[in-house]
């Protein structure tokens, strides 16, 4: 029994033994051994998740290095023409500081429209311009349900403008007319939207 069981212990010792392999019997095996590896699942496995990862590696730097300085270009552009549509609409805005709108005066053709709007003033709100006073006039926009477009009217001083929105509110409180501060789109919009808001309270613009 005893020598039964160290003839088994050699001969597995054996089997777990190298070849003894020299010169080209030893490259053949080595070369043999590699192309099974090479072959096998498991460097399959590892081979695509080095390549994943160099992949995923690659991408996240090229992101870092190009893509997020061109996104943080692109937002300082957008806050840069942001603020660059505020001075526009300020400065528009200011262009208009002599200027009111007009709603309600009858349409006619051919008319004259600062003889119109001095009669309107004249009339209607008691006071007293000259032709001379008006820079100029004229119809713009669409037709309200009256018929009748809006008139622009620019003052050559900004004193006249004035001297109408001070009392506009107590002459024509009983009147189809109405008289506006001339906005630009961006502030009619943002009148708009505020009086929609607020509802309940009065909401105007001056200057």
């Amino acid at each position: 029994m005893p020598e039964t069981g160290q003839k088994n212990v050699q001969t597995r010792s054996q089997a777990r033994a190298p070849p003894n392999f020299e010169g080209d019997d030893m490259k053949e095996y080595i070369k043999s051994e590699v192309e099974k590896y090479f072959g096998s699942v498991a460097f399959q496995d590892s081979l695509r998740e080095f390549i994943t990862d160099s992949v995923k590696m690659a991408c996240k730097n090229l992101v870092e290095s190009i893509v997020v300085p061109i996104k943080d270009e692109i937002q300082a552009l957008k806050t840069e023409l942001i603020e660059v549509k505020r001075k526009c609409n300020d400065n528009e805005q200011y262009s208009r500081r002599s200027s009111v709108r007009i709603y309600g005066i009858p349409e006619g053709p051919k008319e004259n429209c600062i003889k119109k709007v001095c009669d309107f003033f004249q009339k209607e709100m008691d006071l007293a311009f000259a032709e001379e006073d008006i820079d100029r006039t004229h119809r713009v926009g669409k037709k309200n349900r009256d018929g009748n477009r809006a008139m622009i009217v620019k003052f050559k001083a900004y004193d006249s403008k004035r001297s109408v929105m001070k009392v506009k509110k107590a002459r024509l409180s009983n009147k189809t007319f109405s008289v506006y501060e001339d906005l630009t789109f961006l502030n009619r919009k943002l009148l708009y939207l505020a009086r929609n808001e607020y509802k309940e309270t009065p909401v105007w613009t001056i200057d």
